[in-house]
């Protein structure tokens, strides 16, 4: 077995490699100042592999098992930072904009249906939110067919979001009515479960925003996108959101984060609220 050195260098020519990589396969920029940071977390990938430095790395990255591994890459090189109801003006805005109108819509004869996508879900705690709000304002024992789609790119990630097991800590910040109607005692101390009638409410994906075609039917009446376009350039953010775009109804609301914006692309949405762009109608000729 290979012995690797703690501190084998990261050259110039692998570095760049891998930003490329990166980029092409799912977006992600990683600037030179993020040298030190993907130097340290690339050299768990390589010392998981036994192999002796970055260079015999890169070219296992092109070999046969390479796609496999660039899945595991792009899981370290991913930061999945999240919290139940984190920059919760969005929970309060779909809680008192979005249900509302998806009500009114059932009264005038529309379904008792409701699709989300929360497409950068992390370790679970945003679709889990997003799953509360809307059971607690369409219930399902009133006939509401409430539907989440929750996709990241990290399998890491997604692997503890199936589980719905996080914390007790984690819940610090949350009601008393949300602790006791949501979740259970975990499978061990100072731990908890999401409760199974509100896990079935979620499918969750691996999904590659910058890959295709997205395994989505029919029209969704949000997506949540929050705090991951900040690591796309603009080009990139631009075809992200006009795909959105053809997704949502027409009078659907696309979520990002509150650190991101909008401004520098060319987009078919109105912005409502901070973070908050419902879908205009792309124009028609005649």
């Amino acid at each position: 077995m290979a012995v690797l050195s703690a501190d084998i260098e990261l050259g110039t020519r692998e570095f760049d490699k891998l930003r490329q990589g990166a980029y092409e396969r799912a977006g992600i920029r990683l600037p030179p100042e993020k040298f030190e940071m993907v130097r340290s977390r690339v050299i768990t990938r390589v010392r998981a592999l036994a192999l002796p430095d970055f260079k015999r790395y890169l070219t296992y990255l092109e070999g046969p098992q390479g796609e496999a591994e660039w899945v595991h890459l792009l899981d370290v090189l991913t930061t999945n930072v999240t919290s139940f109801f984190r920059e919760p003006a969005h929970f309060d805005f779909l809680r008192n904009h979005l249900v509302p109108a998806v009500q009114q819509k059932r009264r005038n004869g529309g379904a008792r249906t409701v699709r989300v996508w929360c497409a950068a879900a992390a370790s679970g705690e945003e679709p889990y939110s997003l799953a509360i709000v809307l059971e607690t304002a369409l219930p399902k024992a009133d006939g509401w067919d409430v539907r989440i789609l929750a996709s990241d790119i990290s399998t890491r990630a997604l692997a503890v979001a199936r589980t719905g097991v996080y914390p007790e800590s984690h819940l610090e910040n949350n009601d008393l009515y949300v602790r006791q109607a949501f979740f259970a005692p975990g499978p061990d101390p100072s731990t908890v479960r999401v409760i199974p009638s509100l896990q079935k409410r979620i499918v969750y994906r691996r999904i590659n925003l910058m890959a295709g075609p997205w395994p989505l039917r029919g029209r969704l009446q949000a997506i949540f996108c929050r705090n991951v376009m900040i690591y796309f350039d603009a080009p990139t953010q631009e075809r992200l959101v006009n795909r959105f775009h053809a997704l949502l109804e027409p009078d659907g609301y696309l979520f990002v984060g509150l650190s991101e914006s909008l401004t520098r692309v060319t987009h078919p949405y109105r912005t409502v609220a901070p973070g908050v762009h419902q879908r205009i109608a792309p124009r028609t000729t005649t």
